[in-house]
């Protein structure tokens, strides 16, 4: 659901075992209109949370990004390389996990925050998601040059959404595992 809109949305929450936060702004809509984006993701973040404590909803599951990590010089990145955000979205992704993070620990809730890194798969609403993969292949295809930004040793790791989805699946599943989690 929408959480900029009041929607009763404790009443909707009780009697569930989970809530898994999917919701986000683009990155581009997010630089455009950043108060916008602020209130969307930070504020609706808020909302379920406060939501989810009142319905005494034991386990809060959010789908962060690695975006939360900015450009980092040393690889691999693991969960312990710090958060160095280098656009809106991913500060305000950060902003989430730590809100989340603070639920638990003012609770005793659990809480699962999975990291997915470069999400690629089928067409979504009739239309390609823009990432790095579709625009490589695109200028391949027309025998264009690719052109890379900063080191040619840039690395990124790739995540089909059915990979995502079966590490929701598994986080819904297995309620013991807390804390934080790159799925790449």
């Amino acid at each position: 659901g929408d959480l900029q809109k009041n929607w009763r949305w404790t009443s909707r929450l009780k009697g569930c075992d989970a809530v898994v936060h999917l919701a986000t702004v683009s990155l581009g809509k997010c630089e455009a209109d950043p108060l916008q984006a602020a209130e969307t993701i930070a504020g609706g973040f808020q909302r379920l949370i406060k939501a989810a404590t009142r319905a005494n909803v034991s386990r809060l599951i959010l789908c962060s990004s690695s975006d939360v990590y900015g450009l980092q010089r040393r690889l691999p990145i693991t969960e312990e390389t710090p958060l160095q955000p280098g656009s809106l979205y991913g500060f305000l992704t950060a902003c989430m996990e730590l809100l989340a993070l603070r639920h638990g620990f003012q609770t005793g809730k659990s809480v699962c925050i999975l990291r997915f890194f470069n999400l690629y798969g089928r067409k979504i609403n009739g239309t390609l998601p823009e990432n790095v993969l579709r625009l490589f292949a695109e200028r391949i295809l027309r025998d264009e040059e690719i052109m890379l930004h900063g080191s040619i040793r840039n690395s990124r790791d790739f995540l089909h959404v059915r990979d995502a989805a079966h590490a929701l699946l598994l986080a819904t599943q297995k309620t013991k595992i807390e804390g934080v989690f790159n799925v790449c």
